[in-house]
């Protein structure tokens, strides 16, 4: 799964706020929530929104923290679910599209 789906000011200014907090020495935490049931594993989506990708580099190599969990759907409830991987990569890095 990737994010955002479309380009988030809002998203990055986030990430860069936890950084600050990071480097302070904070600790500090994102948590992304797969609606779908086919998500095996959560990625910042590079080719939707560059900066965004770039931010949650940074934010990692700050010492922010990055988790996915799955959501488990049923037509009477949504559950959380088991751990997802989220994969980050150092900032200019090259990154799958």
């Amino acid at each position: 799964g990737y994010f955002p789906d479309a380009p988030s000011a809002r998203a990055t200014a986030h990430l860069r706020l936890l950084t600050a907090l990071a480097r302070e020495g904070s600790p500090v935490g994102v948590v992304f929530v797969a609606m779908h049931t086919g998500i095996r594993e959560i990625r910042p989506a590079v080719s939707i929104d560059p900066v965004f990708a770039d931010a949650c580099a940074e934010a990692a190599s700050a010492g922010v923290r990055f988790e996915g969990r799955a959501v488990e759907i049923s037509p009477q409830a949504l559950r959380l679910g088991g751990p997802l991987p989220v994969h980050v990569q150092s900032p200019g890095s090259q990154y799958p599209v």
